[in-house]
């Protein structure tokens, strides 16, 4: 009878610390999901009023006009409606162009917009060739990869 009763506190036990620590959503008071973890944060450097990070995490940032569907809102005609997204694809941070008007660059504006381009720490994000906005990317300390990793592993084999 003891075995039992100890058996079921030790099952309510592990259920209530998962549900504490590991569950998705608003039911999750002091854990942190993957979705909320970041794998890094877009610090602004030109064009907007703040300069407080907006963390990069499984979900991702979009940025772009319209305050009902970007996190990270441009008060910039020269800025599409859904502009860009910053996001995880296959474990690494990339910039992805929503077919905006002016373009999402990374580091220069010279070159081809950002479609899923990957990023590492400390590279600059341009928001249309006139620089309407410029963010700074910075990694997570203990990424699981980094974008330079994942380019040498692809680059394996192949000449430049």
């Amino acid at each position: 009878m003891l075995a039992a009763v100890v058996a079921i506190l030790c099952s309510v036990s592990l259920f209530l610390i998962y549900k504490l620590f590991f569950s998705k959503g608003s039911a999750n008071k002091g854990g942190v999901t993957i979705e909320d973890r970041p794998f890094g944060a877009l610090y602004p450097t030109e064009g907007l009023n703040t300069e407080d990070p907006f963390p990069v995490t499984a979900r991702g940032v979009k940025i772009g006009r319209d305050p009902e569907h970007n996190d990270i809102i441009v008060d910039n005609e020269g800025v599409s409606r859904e502009h860009a997204w910053i996001g995880i694809l296959n474990g690494i941070v990339v910039v992805r162009d929503l077919d905006s008007m002016n373009g999402t660059f990374v580091n220069s504006t010279e070159g081809e917009r950002a479609i899923d381009q990957p990023i590492q720490d400390g590279d600059a994000i341009i928001v249309g060739k006139g620089r309407f906005v410029v963010l700074t990317y910075r990694a997570a300390t203990g990424a699981r990869e980094t974008s330079s990793n994942y380019q040498q592993r692809a680059g394996a084999g192949k000449k430049r």
